[in-house]
């Protein structure tokens, strides 16, 4: 009761009110240690929280990288499938008169004039032109897209346009 300020008779809290305080002093530095222990265990979290927020930061500045490398193996692929379909229809062009020529003239070369001699340089001319764009790799070793895809693509692409079908 004295924790309390006295008996309830004498206007204080008594042996409740004395209880209670008594529960406080010895919760205050309970709580104190509990406090430090928290704060020690928030701050491993929080360096936790910051390596795990750079790994992740690496990670995407690596998929972005592997994005884009993906997005340039795309598009060249894309090149060569356009050009690729821009020799078909010409070379379809040139072996079906190149059917016409051997079933009018035969087989024999020395019999084809001029027209003839020009439809088949220019049949064969296309299917060379075909195999160079196949056997070009589009990537390194490494997995880069090939300056040299490029040039071909390019040399290729020029020969065909001069190619009249």
């Amino acid at each position: 009761a004295a924790l309390g300020g006295g008996s309830l008779a004498a206007g204080g809290l008594g042996v409740a009110g004395g209880t209670a305080i008594l529960g406080g002093i010895v919760a205050g530095p309970a709580l104190a240690v509990l406090g430090f222990a928290m704060n020690s265990k928030a701050n491993a979290n929080l360096e936790n929280a910051r390596s795990n927020r750079a790994q992740a930061e690496k990670a995407a500045h690596e998929m972005g990288l592997a994005s884009d490398a993906c997005q340039k193996i795309s598009e060249r692929a894309d090149m060569f499938v356009d050009l690729l379909g821009n020799i078909h229809v010409r070379f379809q062009k040139f072996v079906d008169q190149m059917k016409d020529v051997l079933i009018d003239k035969g087989t024999d070369y020395s019999e084809y004039g001029q027209a003839e001699k020009d439809i088949l340089a220019m049949t064969l001319s296309l299917a060379v032109a075909t195999k160079a764009i196949l056997d070009t790799p589009i990537l390194n070793e490494d997995g880069s897209v090939t300056t040299r895809s490029l040039d071909v693509y390019h040399e290729m692409n020029q020969k065909i346009t001069k190619v009249n079908a």
